[in-house]
């Protein structure tokens, strides 16, 4: 709330922030279950009104200007063609009385399309458009974005795509959005959208169809999303239980007010606000969001509320364009707090730019994207204007609150659960960059106007500013060099995780998911194992038959086992699982070890190169930092097959921050479709034939990435994959697959040099 002061010899006005003493819960919009309000319709025709009676409504004509079309009760649908729709006439309305349903019958792809103005939809139950897997980046209602619409009480379920587009000056309020496919509501318009209002709306279970499996890393899915949207109103909604991220704005948004939802248990981030500007987002509730997601970003504070590329700027001509402020939101309960981060690879005209085809806002007559290029972008006003970034945000006035217990034995610092961040990464990419090294990090960290202050913190919390990585008590984010949270409270805890229960004797669970059980595997083995405990693990302890035992004390749990030093025949591997309290579980497999008789896979029907034409290797250049700089030793790498632990690669380069580049040229056994498999602790980028077809260059624990390519017999191709090191352990393999080779490190025989 906001309390204004004025002094009573009339001085002047003092406007003081202070943090909400009561936040939204989740009957801020409990639409869904609420039928009285959803079906809340006229029960008879209104005066002057088009009847349109239950059953097949394929003959009406639904496009007429002006007129109201009120839907009796029953299930009205409207033939059985796929483009079958409604396209409605300028400022007429459709509403349905009570009991009245419009079903696509998974024929129909959308129920309202076209580009009328002025369109009312209301109290209509508008399920069943399109099959699972339909409508990719589409919308079922108001399909064209069309202007000046109001979609008012209606339940929008089940279908394919977006449930809602929404255009510019659109009014969404009072709708249930439940179980579509991709997304409860998209804004978008080629030209942007401008002037909406997204009010008391439940918008729940959404991203049915899992657009993120289906398109690696798409960044297409959850409860609703935003796209170059200015002026916004996002109130009073029930955000949950989506399949994702939970309200999204993405790419050059500006002038959003956030405000008074109820943000709950969404797979990712609650609030995801992504190379846009200029925002208020106060008194909202934030719980239980990212503890699916989080987890499997581990080496990443995944948070309830995630800015990333994004600020003030008061160049961009909207509400909040001096400050971007964060305040009196309760974020309870997720796996990590406000995270404030900046990309240094990620700019317009940069091939790390995941939004290709954009560009800033901030002076669009002479900073676009092909103007941001090598030649220019170290000169003014590129090296400023080229950039998103994350500038003038104020967290203020806050209350976080965490509990571990509450989310999970996998809530640990080491897994960045439990952070409040305001970081960067090193910059290295690409070659013409002007943003490599600490450039980014510094900026964002001391430079860029990013505070905390004024908040209140209870339970358990540590902060991470600069890197990833570089954690730090209450205390140290005070202190200088960082002197954030001047003003801020941390009770109950000072940053550190509660002891477990000495009262625990409940063991862990684990379980080996590679090697597979009764196996046959060669060389160089990746063992991995997953485990999980009521408290925490503690650490996954690996044995081959009685042998010497292998610990990993993070998550993903495993180790590279070489296989050449021991017989050919059947072998036991254990892994036994601790936790904090000391308990602990062991668990087997067998596998059989030949080597021997091993020989590169023979596919078909391509035969195996001939001796003269076997490969051998890559080439290997090792750098002593990790920006490909400093001493360098070179050399021939039969395999990419490596797991340094906290080694490196050679005795003259440092065991922390180092980096390596392998390039030569690749050859496949058969055409096809062939999957590449690196696994990476930390950064990796792999090309294949020119294509950067992976692109993970962040601190992470071991992490697998994959891409497919389709490459043909007899041709060689360029490969090259580069990684870094930060600090800890170092982790490094490249691995392939096709229908006729089961998952392995790529073998010498494939691999030249030159």
């Amino acid at each position: 709330m906001y309390v204004v002061l004025t002094a009573l010899v009339g001085i002047g006005t003092i406007l003081i922030s202070r943090a909400a003493t009561s936040w939204p819960t989740a009957s801020v919009a409990s639409v869904c279950s609420n039928t009285g309000l959803l079906g809340g319709g006229p029960t008879t025709a209104p005066s002057g009104a088009i009847t349109v009676p239950a059953g097949n409504n394929s003959n009406v004509d639904f496009n007429q200007d002006n007129k109201t079309f009120w839907f009796a009760p029953g299930t009205h649908t409207l033939g059985t063609g796929q483009y079958a729709q409604i396209e409605p006439g300028n400022n007429s309305k459709y509403v349905g009385a009570p009991g009245a349903i419009l079903d696509g019958q998974h024929s129909n792809l959308y129920a309202f399309t076209q580009h009328a103005t002025g369109v009312t939809i209301q109290y209509l139950t508008i399920q069943n458009f399109g099959k699972a897997g339909d409508n990719n980046n589409e919308g079922v209602v108001n399909h064209d974005a069309g202007h000046n619409w109001t979609i008012q009480y209606n339940t929008v379920k089940n279908n394919a795509g977006a449930g809602v587009f929404i255009g510019s000056g659109n009014v969404v309020s009072y709708n249930c959005l439940t179980n579509n496919g991709q997304y409860g509501f998209s804004a978008y318009e080629e030209a942007g959208v401008n002037n909406v209002t997204l009010d008391h709306n439940e918008i729940s279970y959404n991203n049915t169809d899992d657009w993120e499996a289906k398109i690696d890393g798409c960044g297409c899915t959850g409860g609703g999303k935003f796209w170059a949207t200015k002026n916004a109103t996002v109130t009073n909604n029930y955000i949950h239980n989506n399949k994702s991220v939970g309200l999204w704005a993405d790419n050059n948004n500006a002038g959003f007010l956030i405000e008074g939802n109820y943000i709950a248990d969404n797979d990712d981030v609650g609030i995801l606000y992504e190379t846009s500007y200029n925002a208020l987002i106060r008194n909202n509730t934030l719980i239980r969001n990212a503890n699916v997601g989080g987890p499997k970003n581990p080496g990443f504070p995944t948070a309830a509320i995630y800015i990333s590329e994004s600020g003030a700027d008061s160049r961009v001509a909207t509400s909040y364009n001096n400050t971007f402020e964060i305040t009196g939101n309760l974020i309870e309960d997720n796996w990590s707090g406000v995270a404030l981060w900046e990309n240094a690879d990620r700019y317009c005209g940069s091939p790390a730019n995941t939004s290709s085809g954009e560009c800033t806002l901030v002076n669009p007559s002479v900073v676009k994207e092909s103007t941001c290029n090598s030649a220019n972008i170290s000169k003014a006003p590129y090296l400023t204007d080229c950039r998103w970034k994350t500038q003038n945000v104020k967290v203020h006035g806050n209350t976080f609150r965490l509990t571990p217990a509450h989310i999970g034995a996998g809530c640990t610092f080491q897994n960045s659960c439990g952070l409040n961040a305001v970081f960067s990464n090193y910059g290295s990419y690409p070659s013409w960059s002007p943003y490599k090294g600490t450039t980014v990090q510094n900026a964002v960290t001391y430079s860029q106007n990013n505070t905390f202050s004024g908040n209140t913190y209870e339970g358990s919390w540590k902060f991470l500013p600069f890197e990833q990585g570089n954690l730090k008590s209450f205390t140290e984010w005070q202190a200088s060099p960082y002197s954030q949270d001047a003003g801020s409270s941390m009770n109950s805890s000072t940053g550190t995780t509660p002891p477990p229960s000495t009262s625990d004797t409940t063991a862990p669970t684990v379980s080996i998911t590679a090697p597979l059980n009764a196996s046959t595997v060669a060389g160089t083995v990746n063992v991995d194992a997953s485990a999980t405990d009521n408290v925490g693990v503690s650490k996954v302890e690996f044995k081959v038959d009685n042998g010497q035992a292998t610990s990993d004390t993070s998550a993903p749990y495993g180790f590279s086992w070489n296989s050449t030093t021991v017989g050919d025949g059947t072998h036991t591997i254990t892994a036994t699982a601790f936790d904090t309290a000391g308990n602990s579980t062991p668990t087997s497999i067998q596998v059989t070890v030949k080597n021997a008789t091993t020989q590169p896979p023979t596919p078909t029907p391509t035969p195996t190169p001939t001796p003269s034409e076997k490969g051998n290797g890559l080439q290997a250049t090792y750098f002593d930092n990790k920006d490909f700089t400093g001493r360098q030793v070179t050399r021939s790498d039969e395999t990419v097959n490596f797991n340094w632990g906290t080694g490196s690669p050679d005795t003259s380069i440092g065991n922390n921050t180092f980096s390596a580049r392998w390039t030569g040229k690749l050859t496949v056994p058969a055409t096809g479709k062939y999957t590449f498999y690196t696994r990476s602790d930390d950064g990796v980028r792999l090309w294949v034939n020119g294509q950067l077809v992976v692109n993970n260059w962040t601190l992470h624990s071991v992490t697998e990435n994959k891409a497919q390519i389709n490459l043909t017999a007899g041709q060689k191709y360029d490969i090259k994959m580069e990684f870094y090191e930060n600090k800890g352990k170092a982790v490094a393999s490249l691995s392939w697959s096709s229908s006729t080779l089961k998952k392995q490190i790529i073998p010498t025989t494939y691999l030249y040099t030159k």
